[in-house]
């Protein structure tokens, strides 16, 4: 999936240096020659999510935010704090503040059609979000739509601990 969620051009400077993108993740430097770096960025941009078939591996919508793939910019439970250069404030902002002006079919309606990050003035943005429209169905959109919308309110959500990747 990730080669729905992340050009190639991101994923070969990802590759290069994960700790230069983002100090604090897991993900250990590799050092791989530009030639390896380049066919592995080659395969993960192919990668949308083929290899599901028909049986896709959640059964609700935070396991839907979790599995494909939302929490790797949106973080645990909608933290935020994925970098975007060139995103306003470098960051992809925390979701809770923003799922309280959505109503459901708004928020479905933006799932469909994706977005483009609010850039900071004469720049762009890394990072988009994609639409999910002919990736999810429309059963998925709802579900995740209905777990997107508990993150305005306050409190733990139910299992989120095991969000963080």
């Amino acid at each position: 999936m990730v080669g729905h969620r992340r050009p190639k051009a991101w994923l070969d400077k990802w590759l290069a240096s994960p700790r230069a993108y983002k100090h604090d993740t897991k993900m250990p430097e590799q050092g791989l020659h530009a030639s390896d770096r380049a066919a592995l960025a080659d395969f993960l941009s192919a990668q949308k999510g083929q290899a599901w078939g028909s049986v896709r591996p959640w059964k609700n919508g935070r396991e839907i935010y979790v599995k494909a793939g939302c929490v790797a910019c949106h973080g645990p439970a909608g933290i935020g704090g994925h970098p975007n250069p060139g995103g306003r404030g470098g960051m992809i902002p925390a979701l809770g503040p923003l799922m309280s002006t959505y109503k459901k079919d708004e928020l479905i309606s933006k799932l469909k059609r994706g977005a483009t990050a609010d850039p900071e003035p004469g720049m762009t943005a890394d990072v988009d979000m994609p639409g999910w429209a002919g990736v999810l169905s429309d059963s998925e959109l709802d579900a995740l739509s209905e777990y997107l919308l508990t993150l305005s309110k306050p409190g733990p959500k139910d299992g989120d601990p095991k969000d963080d990747f």
